[in-house]
């Protein structure tokens, strides 16, 4: 098994997979404890059809995934802010709009593309030099700014109505919190795959919570917890040749089950 680190290849995904095991988790905190967990599979869901819209274009699959879910997200905000409409409804409509346009572009394609299944189904291997930086940068943006931002984040999670009451621009930092998740969802894409994305979002950290009693507690153990799920599932997808999303998610769902029999909440 060791030996297989050797190869490039090998290096890149086991990297990959720690990055995601980190980021996933630490963004599905604060998309628990603020309720907007279901949009990190709408997300996932409409930057597909932003794969497959650049697929079809012949442009880069991962700008097209920007594209369509970053524009699709910044929609909501602003329509949930406005109350035309809430986030789970406005994100039920698009979800279902999107993966018709994504069936739509790949029918169009009329050829089958091993590049948009990578995305769909998730294939650590495929993973590139350019993919690892974004999960890195991404990482390290998040994680500063968690840091300098933690107290009016625990501010808002805490009461939202308080945090308005104490003068909190609320609305901006659930539009960056929001910016944060569509980016974190879009560049682990490759890695775990549309489908299964979201499982390893609020998994881990719906481990954490049934564990913790304070939420940095909650933090630190969901992101052991997204560790443990991603570096067991890649070995685990090495030795018996199985997909690394579909491994890691299992793991990480064994883990939840786990908290709940040792949940004294």
């Amino acid at each position: 098994m060791l030996e297989l680190f050797a190869l490039s290849v090998i290096r890149k995904a086991f990297v990959a997979s720690v990055l995601v095991g980190l980021l996933l988790p630490l963004v599905g905190n604060f998309a628990l404890m603020t309720r907007t967990a279901f949009l990190g599979a709408g997300i996932a869901h409409i930057a597909f059809a932003g794969v497959a819209f650049g697929i079809m274009l012949s442009f880069s699959p991962l700008l097209g995934a920007f594209l369509f879910a970053l524009l699709s997200v910044a929609f909501i905000w602003y329509a949930e802010k406005r109350n035309w409409i809430t986030y789970d409804v406005g994100m039920s409509i698009l979800f279902s709009f999107f993966m018709a346009l994504a069936i739509l572009f790949l029918g169009l394609t009329k050829q089958y593309s091993g590049e948009a299944m990578s995305y769909l189904f998730g294939s650590v291997l495929t993973v590139s030099t350019v993919d690892i930086i974004l999960l890195f940068i991404t990482v390290l943006l998040f994680s500063i700014f968690v840091g300098v931002f933690y107290k009016e984040l625990f501010h808002i999670i805490l009461s939202r109505d308080l945090a308005l009451a104490s003068g909190l621009p609320v609305d901006t930092f659930t539009f960056l919190m929001l910016l944060f998740m569509t980016i974190s969802v879009v560049v682990s894409m490759k890695a775990v795959g549309a489908l299964l994305v979201f499982g390893l979002l609020v998994m881990p950290s719906a481990a954490a919570y049934r564990l913790a009693f304070r939420f940095h507690r909650m933090i630190l153990l969901s992101l052991v917890f997204g560790l443990i799920s991603s570096i067991a599932g890649f070995f685990i997808s090495l030795t018996l040749d199985i997909p690394s999303g579909a491994a890691i998610v299992i793991i990480a769902f064994l883990l939840l089950i786990i908290s709940f029999i040792f949940s004294r909440k």
